[in-house]
Order: structure tokens, then C-alpha cells, then sequence
């Protein structure tokens, strides 16, 4: 048995080994990341999640000799009087080492317990490490053995997203034009990266009544590999407008225009529940790379 104590700078070089054996080149959408990158994740991971919660406290614990590790941490919710929610960021350990793993996975519900905290969720978007895969990223299927021990723990699945590559996309052909007249729009969002994300909108009477969001990949793995991806990131259209076509041609714009400027890839994701729009991605061009999951357990059950 391992005994679990809080993590210290000299620990860093060890658990950057570990990520990069588990997940670099291994989960889809993840490419090396250096080890000052994955030190200062470990040490400042995001603070505000895109729907508003907060990370007001966390901590790293690891095993004595540093061959695995857990991050925990507390999110408050954006609404006065929800209740917080105990966070595992991270969870790495080697493929067999389960008794290892079952440790961590102990210890660190033992620390949002102490922290008066009983439901705890895993790996989410809403505090991912930046250079963990593309936004909306969970628990990847490739690492299993993970998602086998949490549900070993009583863990129990509560949602997740299917994640899609097109390849050497060709958005070919165009398709019907949309059932409804409007005026279409490109914009270019800034980017730290060498190619631009894109922002295609279809507005009626000057207002935008649907949304195409392309990002740049390289945006959290920073590597020229990533960046040859555009990661779409939002695709919506305002219910009154929806089966008109418009989704399928801001979708067909948008990729073709992030081909014009330069990107040789597209990806995409939806919830595993949502069959239409994975009906639709599979059969447009893309194909299902990775399905990622969240799991959550009251730990008084």
C-alpha cells in the first residue's frame, strides 16, 4: 500500500512522464505538452467554467513515489443557494496498478469530504486541463481503465460527448441552398494561433438567428499538429428557424472557408445522446474518433 500526501514541486517531472505515457499521442486530440505547461495546470487549472461555476479550492495528491496521481477540487455553483460539487480534474495512475488507482480515487473523496462536499463528478469540461483534447472534452474511452475503476466505485455515468475527425476535409458539394432567405456573414475571430477561427452567422432583418463556431485546435495543445485542425465549437439555429437547412449550410460555409484559409482538418462533437446531429456529422463527412464520459457519485450512497 501507498501512502497519499499532497503534491511538491520535485513531484512534477514524475507526473508529467505519467500524463504523457497515458494520454499524449494515446486520447485523441492530445499532443505533447511541456513540463512547465502541465506543471502550471496542476498548480492554477482554470478557475471559471464556461457555464459560470467556480474553482475556489483544489489540491493534487499523489502516491509517495509519485506514480499517480489525483486532482480534486470544489466548484460553487452561479445560483445562490445550489449546492457545491466535489470535482476529480484528473486521475493517473499505470494501467496495472488498480490497487494504486483505487487508493487515489479514496483519497481524494476523502478530501472533498473533509470539505463538507458529498456529489463529485469526474473529468468535465468545465475544468479541463486546456491542453486535454478539444473543448467539451470528458473521460476519454481511451483511457479505460480509468472508466473501469470509477464504475467499479460505484461511479455511474452522466453524460458525455462523441468527438469526430474529417480528414483531409472536402466540403463538397454545396448543399441545397436554406428554406428561408437571409443574408449570410464570416467573420474571423482572433487567434494566438497562425490560422483564425471563423464565426459564420445567418441573420434575418439584421438579426443573427443562427451560428457556425469555428476555433482554432491549437488553442489549448499550442503544436502545428493541432493547429491543422478548425474544431468546430458551436453550431446552433434558433428554434423558430430549425429544419430549414440553415445548420447544413452554415456547417458546409464555415468548413469551407477554414479551407480556403488554410486548415487541413475539421472536428466536431456531440453529446452521446443527441443520435440526430451524430446521424448527420457521421454521414457529412466526419468519423467518430473518441467517445468521452462523465461519471458522479454521492459518496453517502
Amino acid at each position: 500500500m501507498s501512502s497519499i500526501r499532497d503534491r511538491n514541486d520535485a513531484d512534477f517531472a514524475a507526473l508529467h512522464g505519467l500524463y504523457e505515457q497515458l494520454v499524449t499521442n494515446h486520447v485523441p486530440h492530445c499532443w505533447p505538452v511541456d513540463a512547465q505547461r502541465f506543471g502550471e495546470a496542476l498548480r492554477n487549472p482554470p478557475s471559471v467554467a464556461r457555464d459560470g461555476w467556480n474553482l475556489t479550492e483544489h489540491s493534487v495528491l499523489v502516491a509517495d513515489d509519485a506514480r499517480g496521481f489525483i486532482h480534486v477540487g470544489l466548484l460553487t455553483p452561479p445560483k445562490v443557494g445550489d449546492s457545491p460539487l466535489g470535482m476529480i480534474l484528473f486521475l493517473g495512475y499505470p494501467r496495472t496498478q488498480r490497487s494504486l488507482g483505487s487508493e487515489l480515487l479514496v483519497a481524494g473523496e476523502e478530501w472533498i469530504l473533509d470539505h463538507g462536499v458529498r456529489h463529485v463528478a469526474t473529468v468535465a469540461p468545465r475544468c479541463r486541463y486546456p491542453f486535454y483534447g478539444f473543448p467539451h472534452c470528458h473521460l476519454s474511452d481511451h483511457l479505460d481503465h480509468i472508466q473501469a475503476l470509477l464504475q467499479a466505485h460505484s461511479y455511474s455515468n452522466c453524460g458525455g460527448e462523441i468527438f469526430l475527425d474529417w480528414l483531409e476535409m472536402q466540403p463538397t458539394p454545396k448543399p441545397p441552398p436554406p428554406e428561408i432567405e437571409c443574408d449570410i456573414s464570416v467573420e474571423e475571430v482572433v487567434s494566438h494561433c497562425h490560422l483564425p477561427g471563423l464565426k459564420v452567422q445567418a441573420h434575418l432583418d439584421g438579426k443573427p438567428i443562427a451560428t457556425c463556431l469555428l476555433i482554432n485546435g491549437g488553442e489549448g495543445a499550442r503544436c502545428p499538429e493541432a493547429e491543422a485542425f478548425a474544431f468546430c465549437d458551436w453550431i446552433g439555429v434558433q428554434e423558430p428557424w430549425q429544419g430549414k437547412g440553415l445548420g447544413r449550410h452554415l456547417l458546409w460555409r464555415a468548413l469551407t472557408e477554414a479551407r480556403n484559409v488554410g486548415y487541413r482538418h475539421a472536428a466536431i462533437s456531440t453529446s452521446t445522446d443527441n443520435h440526430r446531429a451524430f446521424t448527420f456529422y457521421s454521414h457529412y463527412g466526419f468519423h467518430a474518433v473518441d467517445r468521452t464520459y462523465q461519471f458522479e457519485r454521492h459518496l453517502d450512497q
